[in-house]
């Protein structure tokens, strides 16, 4: 016995739409960062604030200086690479599901996250954290969704090498990111002065609730085949 890795790299590559809007939100932000070093007043106009209510949407591409760019983007690539390899065995029509809802839901949360920010504090607001944390809750949710179907265990064992593996590493990241969360929230919601902390918490709390629920009752899926 042993894990097709091939499959499990077969199975990542084909979360092709993922990387896709991947690639945009990356091409998008640097080309946004680009002009603003040429027209700096460009991060206010894209800002979310009460003056600039399309903010909700255009702060997600503006960052205020390179690190801020690269961490964002560095942690959207992360951890929506750990998304497709943790669903990486799921059917290819449960795949494509899989794959619309993260999509279209990551989006709207972070921009839910957007608007309490601005209903709830006067100061302007951009950058793709809300955006990443949207992503990482996913992860969260689908990790914990897809480590419980080690308990249907006689279908569990029934399963691929492959699929086993992945479902216990689906239980590695969600336990991995539960013990970060519980030992070190500050430093899990990047605390700080400055920091949207309601883009975060928001985000991150829709995801991880709204993912199992999409998974179990509205989906209908399981990474078991």
């Amino acid at each position: 016995m042993k894990i097709e890795l091939s499959k499990i790299v077969k199975g990542i590559l084909e979360f092709k739409r993922v990387f896709f809007v991947y690639s945009l939100v990356l091409l998008t932000s640097v080309i946004i960062f680009g002009v603003s070093q040429v027209y700096p007043n460009i991060e206010n106009t894209l800002s979310a604030s009460r003056s600039t209510p399309w903010g909700i949407i255009t702060s997600i591409f503006a960052h205020i200086n390179i690190s801020h760019l690269a961490l964002n983007m560095g942690g959207l690539f992360l951890f929506m690479f750990l998304f497709a390899f943790c669903n990486s065995t799921f059917i290819l029509k449960s795949k494509r599901r899989v794959e619309i809802f993260f999509l279209v839901s990551v989006f709207v949360f972070a921009v839910i996250s957007n608007v309490l920010w601005i209903a709830l504090t006067p100061n302007p607001s951009i950058g793709a954290s809300g955006l990443v944390y949207a992503v990482e809750s996913s992860l969260a949710g689908f990790s914990f969704a897809n480590g419980l179907q080690l308990l249907y265990f006689s279908k569990f064992k029934a399963q691929s090498v492959s699929t086993m593996y992945i479902v216990f590493m689906n239980i590695v990241v969600f336990s991995v990111m539960l013990i970060q969360i519980v030992q070190s929230p500050d430093i899990f919601l990047n605390v700080g002065q400055g920091v949207n902390i309601i883009a975060h918490g928001i985000s991150f709390l829709l995801g991880f609730l709204i993912s199992p629920l999409w998974y179990y009752v509205i989906g209908k899926i399981s990474i078991l085949n």
